[in-house]
């Protein structure tokens, strides 16, 4: 049942679905949530819905304000945890990275699957990795924790975590090794 579309295709239905959790049903070409055969918890509205946890389901849906489809986050009795004004999403470990618009750019930040915000939308690039975020824009690269603490700041044309100690700098063609430490 699950559809995906864009930078949704690498995420799924990790570890099964739960009896517990609401089930997707379909209706037109739609999707909603449904708790039974015979009571749903939302309308079919939604081009693809994906569940998270037991908690939990990230959707994206037609806006008619926006003329475009944006994302958001619902919890298991259908209410709205994070509106439904992202452009892009991303399931990585336990974290969406959701991107919004800004100056006709798209700007990235880090939820938790509660819709806590962990770091702000204001990222060109994100990168989750061992609990650690990497988060890029233009050549400043931050290294923060998985609670959102910033770390480090490198200047840098890019950089990669080698493991949760060391760091990968790559600058002008050459690379370098650091400790986060």
């Amino acid at each position: 049942w699950l559809k995906s579309y864009g930078q949704s295709d690498q995420m799924g239905l990790s570890g099964g679905h739960p009896d517990n959790s609401p089930y997707f049903y379909e209706e037109n070409g739609k999707m909603g949530l449904k708790k039974n055969s015979r009571k749903h918890i939302t309308p079919a509205i939604y081009d693809t819905l994906i569940w998270l946890n037991n908690d939990s389901y990230v959707g994206k849906r037609f806006s008619a304000n926006k003329q475009h489809t944006l994302w958001g986050l619902l919890s298991n009795n259908g209410s709205i945890i994070l509106p439904f004004q992202f452009y892009t999403c991303e399931v990585e470990e336990s974290y969406l990275i959701l991107g919004t618009a800004e100056n006709n750019r798209l700007r990235k930040g880090v939820y938790n699957f509660s819709g806590n915000q962990v770091i702000s939308n204001r990222y060109e690039n994100i990168k989750i990795y061992e609990g650690h975020i990497i988060a890029r824009t233009g050549t400043t690269n931050n290294v923060f924790t998985s609670e959102g603490t910033k770390l480090r700041e490198y200047q840098a044309d890019s950089i990669n975590l080698l493991n949760q100690n060391y760091i990968t700098i790559f600058q002008d063609g050459e690379a370098g090794l650091e400790s986060i430490d």
